[in-house]
């Protein structure tokens, strides 16, 4: 999982429509709420090996943003999108907006796979 939490990091935080939006807020599993909008939080699963030398790795990359911030949220998800389908090792999955009645924040899920 490190080599797939590494790798994710490094190509999106170098991505320039990436870095654009959310300069390098890019964080594993969790972001205080302390972090100023946007950021971006992302999680990894893994699931038994595809093949003998394959496995899948479930992504979940969630756009955190204010509520006010709706277009500008799913305007980046599509580019994020986009960014994904890119990648050579991953398979797009779904994507979904969500508001957090907790936190008051709204987000986009990204989910998607890395094959490794």
């Amino acid at each position: 999982m490190r080599e797939v939490s590494e790798m994710l990091y490094k190509y999106f935080t170098s991505s320039e429509v990436f870095k654009k939006e959310m300069e390098e807020k890019l964080f594993p599993i969790y972001a205080s709420e302390a972090k100023e909008f946007p950021f971006a939080v992302y999680n990894i699963g893994e699931v038994p090996y595809l093949t003998k030398d394959a496995r899948s790795f479930p992504i979940t990359l969630s756009l955190c943003y204010q509520p006010e911030s709706y277009l500008s949220a799913i305007d980046f998800a599509d580019k994020m999108k986009e960014l994904v389908e890119e990648m050579d090792n991953a398979e797009w999955m779904s994507s979904q907006t969500v508001f957090d009645d907790e936190s008051q924040y709204m987000y986009v899920n990204i989910n998607f796979n890395v094959i490794q």
